[in-house]
Formats: structure tokens, C-alpha cells, sequence
């Protein structure tokens, strides 16, 4: 049952065991994901830290945040990010609110750079390999998409230079075979234009937590809105069964809104296209 909501905030120093872990205080967020090779975002405002955790918090030169969220026994990441900016704020003579804003996979995509010649001969999947290690993300579904790209075989009949931005260069070799990329919670996730993910498909009913009625817009996408059920992200398949419409869709983009502390916001808005 979807009862009982949980969450808990991570912020830690990349690399390291040093972390700080909050939970139960007032926590409003708003997490927003594509499948855009943009970093996935979120606005996050925490009230009335303790100063021994904001003095943890700014003592850490960089910082991750990750978010899980959910209900009882249905708690699943939302997002995991670098934080770019926070800072802390005197609302009343009662409340603090940290508010924190962070990227998934923010760094990487904006400075992760490559400067690599590939001999004559060389396939699309070494060619792949070589911008993910320079990306420096974790690889994610890279393998899968390695070997779903091994029938191109060699593309690169007199070799290729790959240099610059690793993002940008990964944009440009894979929109070139029909595929694109994102950064979902620190990992990689390479797919076609005309693929999902791997896995079981997210079944979407109004006993799973789907709320009110979906609808389909003028381009003929999905947009329907759920409770803050597990594992609800893009580029995942989804079945859905409602009174008004029935169908297999893509998630495309999600927006995860929750206040811990009211009656309102606790939900998923979910754009998907027919699949």
C-alpha cells in the first residue's frame, strides 16, 4: 500500500566515506529528468539544519546529493547530482532553509574533455569505449549498447580523432547511428531513437498510483501524473490502463515534486511517447 511517506537526503564528498545523511526534517524538492544529454536537474530546500550539519555540509570542498524518496518498503533514488550552488537563508525568526540546486552528471558533461586518434579500421563500439572512459561516468547500459552497435562493425575505415568536449563528441558519433545519451543518477544510459530500456515494464493503473485522468497533447505525447512510486525515470517502458486510454508508451521526461511536510505535493509527472 502507498502509505507512510519516507525520504532521505545524502549529501556527500565524491570519492570519499564522508557524508552527511538527513532525514526527517522539512524537505521540499522538485526533480526534473530527459532523456536529453543535458544534466538532469534539482531545486532541494531542507529547513532548520542543525548548524552541526551545515558546518559538515560547507566543509566538504565538493559535494553529491542524492534524493530517495517514496513510501514504506517503496523507497527508490529520484536523483543523485552535483551540487553547484547552496546556501542558507533566515526565513522568519524560526527558520532556516537550506536550498541546494544540482546537475546529474553536471561536471562531467561541462568539462570532461578528449583528445584520442583511433587507428584505420576501428569500430563504432571502440570508438564508444573510448568517449565513455573520457566521460568518467559510471558505464551504466554501455555494454548492452556496445554490443547492440557491434553490426555497424567498421565504421571508421581511415581512423578518427576524437577531441574536445567528451559530451559533445559523444553527441556527434552516436546521433550518427541513431542513438542518443543521458546521465541517469550518475550513470550512463545510451539507447535508440526507437528503443527502451531493457527490464519490466512500469505498469500504470489507478491501483499502482496513477492519478486522474491521463490525456495525449497535439504532438501525440503521454502526460499523466502518479504517486511517488519507485523506479519511475526515463528512457523505461511503461503499459498503461486507465478508463480513457490504454497503450505501451517511452517515458520521456519526469518531474518529481514533494513536500514532506503537507497534505499536497507528493507525485511524478510523467511525459511518454507511443511505443
Amino acid at each position: 500500500m502507498l502509505f507512510n511517506r519516507e525520504y532521505a537526503i545524502t549529501v556527500a564528498l565524491p570519492g570519499t566515506p564522508v557524508a552527511v545523511k538527513i532525514s526527517g526534517l522539512k524537505c521540499v524538492f522538485a526533480v526534473k529528468k530527459t532523456l536529453k544529454s543535458t544534466p538532469n536537474t534539482v531545486t532541494l530546500k531542507i529547513h532548520n539544519l542543525s548548524e552541526t550539519t551545515r558546518k559538515a555540509i560547507q566543509a566538504m570542498p565538493t559535494t553529491t546529493v542524492q534524493i530517495d524518496a517514496g513510501y514504506t518498503d517503496q523507497v527508490s533514488t529520484i536523483f543523485l547530482g552535483d551540487v553547484r550552488t547552496h546556501s542558507t537563508i533566515r526565513e522568519n525568526d524560526t527558520e532556516l532553509i537550506t536550498e541546494m540546486a544540482a546537475g546529474d552528471g553536471e561536471k562531467a558533461i561541462q568539462h570532461a574533455r578528449i583528445n584520442v586518434s583511433l587507428r584505420k579500421g576501428s569500430s563504432i563500439s571502440q570508438v564508444l569505449t573510448a568517449l565513455v572512459s573520457a566521460l568518467g561516468v559510471d558505464p551504466g547500459n554501455t555494454a548492452q549498447a556496445v554490443a547492440a552497435l557491434a553490426p555497424f562493425g567498421s565504421m571508421f575505415t581511415m581512423g578518427t580523432v576524437l577531441s574536445g568536449s567528451a559530451s559533445r563528441e559523444l553527441t556527434r558519433i552516436l546521433s550518427s547511428v541513431g542513438y542518443s545519451w543521458s546521465i541517469q543518477n550518475g550513470k550512463l544510459q545510451v539507447l535508440s531513437i526507437k528503443q527502451a530500456l531493457l527490464g519490466t515494464a512500469l505498469l500504470l493503473t489507478p491501483f499502482t498510483g496513477l492519478l486522474d485522468s491521463p490525456t495525449i497533447d497535439k504532438d501525440g505525447y503521454l502526460n499523466c501524473k502518479t504517486l511517488m512510486i519507485p523506479d519511475v525515470f526515463p528512457g523505461r517502458l511503461c503499459v498503461l490502463t486507465s478508463e480513457n486510454l490504454q497503450g505501451q508508451f517511452r517515458i520521456e521526461e519526469t518531474e518529481h515534486n514533494g513536500d514532506t511536510h503537507s497534505d499536497g505535493d507528493w507525485d511524478i509527472s510523467i511525459k511518454a511517447k507511443p511505443f
